[in-house]
């Protein structure tokens, strides 16, 4: 009897506890240093071949704000989670593209990171193990221009 009372309790506090580790895709990004603008070269403007994307909080959650010159677009961000060994995992809705994406970063140091994995909602992968599918070369790092003031 002991012993259900005990399991009984383990239970009861792992459900309200449950709610207190969670943590949001806000919070997720916050920590792992992901808000900001980043870019290949922070010195040159935005462009096809340097576009600078902006990951942003907002009421709503994470939005990555992207800029390539002559185009830009903003798409909310459903999801943002740790992965082991130090990365991020965010799940993007691409809605102008009718597609979802997938993308996982790895962080060298605060401020420098880059694309290792970034795939479609059919595990249709453009990226895989740091390089790009179509040409197998190595996907550049990109560093944090800007920090946002918020």
């Amino acid at each position: 009897m002991k012993v259900l009372f005990a399991v009984g309790l383990a239970v009861v506090g792992l459900v309200f506890a449950a709610p207190a580790m969670a943590q949001s895709s806000a919070d997720a990004a916050a920590a792992w240093g992901l808000f900001g603008t980043w870019a290949v070269d922070c010195t040159q403007s935005a462009s096809r071949q340097n576009g600078h994307l902006t990951f942003a909080r907002t009421n709503a959650g994470v939005v990555q704000r992207r800029d390539f010159g002559d185009v830009k677009d903003e798409h909310p961000v459903r999801t943002v989670r740790f992965l082991p060994g130090g990365g991020l995992e965010i799940v993007m809705d691409l809605r102008g593209f009718s597609t979802v994406r997938t993308i996982a970063f790895a962080k060298e140091s605060e401020g420098k990171k880059r694309a290792v994995s970034n795939r479609d909602e059919k595990g249709a992968y453009t990226i895989e193990n740091g390089r790009f599918v179509a040409n197998g070369a190595d996907t550049p790092w990109q560093y944090r221009c800007a920090v946002p003031t918020q």
